[in-house]
């Protein structure tokens, strides 16, 4: 292993991050893992279950000068992304790496820490009062006990909600040290934020035989939305700075007809029959019950409100697949555009909030 990075055919070896209970070397652990290589996004974050002062050793031993750079620009506050261009290393070469330091369980795989993020008591925490964790947190954070600590986090509770800004930096970045000392740990679990499209009260029609019509007519704009959106770590693209401090991904272009981007540059200040007109070609390929229903919402009377609204639907980014963070990176989107727009669209729009599928599989067991 020396010297090189570890590809996921040498999943055959014997492995020392015990990701299930069972051998290292099963089937059942490689399948794991390399679903886990494959579920890296440039907006996750590297965090190390070891402080970089005991990773010299495996520093000397990998002998790779890239892992030394990423180490040294390393900080779990920052996505990979970020950590790429800090570390003058390519995009792939850190994906290489995190999965290279995951594989020798010396790393896991979080969202960046920010004030948005929210944690929960992990269910498999070990806190009971005789745990040796307990004494562990004590050593590393003197006049905490640990059962205070994470009992405020019984019930959801973000980072924001803990960091009272009158308090002085020293307090604030203790808690960010706490809370990295627990997730490394798996004391806690983050919570995202999903979406549910449910525009009647059955949820989504089943009138399939409407909606196949309509795309013998014209070609689909959710088929063609959901083929361009389609992800891809290795491409490159442009990418600019979210507010949760993960990037986000400028917007794909869209193929569409010439009669679309005439009624996108309508405006509802015409009569009311354009506005209606500008309303049903936004939503033709919707069956008409759902777009009943969501004609009755105030917010369709904006242009932009509405176009965005569809644009995601089409994208099928409200089907309880992304949660919100992985939304604004892919559409590069501010957090306060995306929760006003699930505010103003309340009416058909379920929000829920579970731990990200693709974090959990890179939680080792306790």
């Amino acid at each position: 292993m020396r010297g090189r990075i570890v590809e996921p055919e040498d999943i055959d070896r014997p492995s020392l991050c015990v990701t299930t209970k069972t051998s290292p070397g099963s089937k059942s652990v490689r399948n794991s893992l390399f679903r886990c290589l494959k579920a890296l996004r440039p907006y996750h974050s590297l965090l190390l279950l070891y402080p970089l002062s005991q990773m010299n050793d495996f520093m000397s031993l990998d002998g790779s000068p890239s892992l030394v750079r990423l180490l040294m620009q390393y900080s779990p506050l920052k996505n990979l992304q970020t950590l790429a261009a800090d570390a003058d290393l390519t995009l792939s070469h850190v994906f290489e790496l995190t999965a290279h330091l995951v594989y020798w369980a010396k790393a896991t795989v979080i969202f960046p820490i920010c004030s948005t993020n929210k944690y929960v008591i992990s269910p498999n925490a070990p806190v009971h009062l005789n745990s040796p964790l307990i004494e562990k947190f004590s050593e590393s954070f003197p006049g905490l006990h640990l059962i205070r600590v994470i009992s405020e986090f019984s019930l959801p509770t973000s980072l924001g909600q803990k960091c009272n800004p009158l308090c002085h930096p020293s307090q604030q970045s203790q808690l960010i040290k706490t809370i990295i000392w627990m997730l490394q740990h798996h004391l806690l679990i983050q919570l995202h934020t999903y979406i549910q499209y449910m525009p009647t009260e059955n949820g989504l029609l089943n009138s399939k035989l409407e909606f196949s019509k309509k795309q013998l007519t014209s070609p689909s704009p959710r088929s063609s939305a959901m083929l361009s959106s389609s992800y891809q770590p290795n491409a490159e693209h442009s990418r600019a700075e979210s507010e949760s401090g993960a990037s986000t991904l400028s917007e794909t272009v869209e193929i569409i007809t010439a009669r679309s981007i005439v009624m996108e540059n309508l405006s509802f200040t015409s009569t009311e029959n354009d506005k209606q007109d500008y309303q049903e070609e936004l939503l033709l390929d919707f069956p008409d019950e759902e777009r009943s229903s969501i004609f009755k919402i105030p917010a369709t009377n904006t242009p932009e409100d509405l176009k965005l609204f569809a644009r995601l639907c089409r994208k099928d980014y409200f089907q309880g697949n992304h949660h919100i963070e992985e939304i604004m990176y892919l559409e590069n989107l501010r957090r306060s555009q995306l929760m006003q727009l699930l505010d103003k669209f309340r009416d058909v729009l379920i929000t829920y909030e579970t731990e990200d599928p693709a974090i959990a599989m890179f939680s080792c067991s306790s």
